[in-house]
């Protein structure tokens, strides 16, 4: 694309985002609690490594509060919840192991369902919950000795089903049984 053409879009977009900013300022608008609109923020697998990771439940559940408020005070209405990283949960599952993100170790019950935990307190505060998985990946190490038996994934390690690299263990989405 030409470079004179790319400058001509920053500019108008520019402008546009300038004029209507100016416009809510000068009219006094905010965001109308009832609007439609979705203001969402993402918590991924990462926000479980650094802020739950060996903690109590006691302890754990405070800071989901304390990042629910947060959400509100800035005006979030919507979460996007990482609720199944790597062929686990964080929610009690018939099917996939806990996530080892809560506690270190895939399939140890951390105490309590995070996921109805954020429900509860997300919608307490009107802030709607969306689900976010991770539908193919397993785990970021090649390492299969850290997959619980608990996992769908560990019956198919050594099937078409699973492939493994360097990076990591995914399930092969080509595969029939998956």
């Amino acid at each position: 694309m030409n470079k004179k053409i790319v400058i001509f879009f920053c500019t108008i977009i520019f402008f546009i985002t300038d004029a209507t900013i100016s416009y809510a300022k000068k009219n006094n608008s905010s965001i109308k609690k009832n609007d439609d609109s979705i203001r969402a923020i993402y918590i991924s697998y990462l926000e479980y490594l650094n802020n739950f990771y060996g903690n109590s439940k006691k302890i754990n559940q405070t800071k989901i509060d304390k990042i629910i408020d947060i959400i509100n005070e800035k005006g979030f209405n919507t979460i996007l919840l990482h609720v199944s990283p790597f062929s686990d949960s964080i929610y009690n599952s018939k099917i996939f192991p806990y996530s080892y993100t809560l506690t270190g170790e895939e399939g140890k019950n951390p105490g309590f369902d995070y996921l109805e935990y954020f429900i509860k307190k997300s919608h307490l505060k009107n802030i709607k919950i969306y689900a976010w998985i991770n539908p193919y990946r397993i785990s970021f190490e090649n390492n299969i000795n850290n997959i619980s038996e608990k996992n769908p994934a560990y019956k198919l390690l050594n099937t078409s089903s699973v492939y493994i690299d360097k990076k990591g263990v995914y399930y092969n989405p080509s595969s029939n049984i998956v």
